[in-house]
């Protein structure tokens, strides 16, 4: 059974998580199949952010089979709008006036 993400994650981590996604690091997150987190124009898998967000917290990346990533309390979804980034349908498009903050 899934547990929560730990306690004490932050937005730090998680800009570190995107720009070790960005740079090709490998994990065993697929892609998403639900949802994905939008930020400066990408979009990336909810698990795989938090997965790799984790490791400064427990030192280790922190498995798919270890957490959710649902919309509810302690689920990932939860989690990264609760640190402020924007979380949408797979494949939604955005309002064109919010696309600007993403080009940036």
């Amino acid at each position: 059974m899934p547990q929560s993400i730990p306690r004490g994650l932050t937005r730090d981590c998680v800009l570190q998580a995107l720009a070790d996604l960005d740079a090709g690091i490998e994990h065993p997150f697929g892609p998403p199949t639900g949802y994905e987190l939008l930020h400066e124009g990408r979009r990336y898998a909810p698990k795989a952010v938090i997965g790799l967000a984790c490791r400064p917290l427990i030192g280790r990346v922190l498995r798919p089979e270890e957490f959710s990533g649902g919309q509810s309390k302690g689920q990932a979804n939860y989690v990264l709008r609760e640190l402020g980034f924007t979380v949408v349908a797979k494949g939604e498009s955005i309002d064109p006036q919010e696309r600007a903050e993403f080009v940036e």
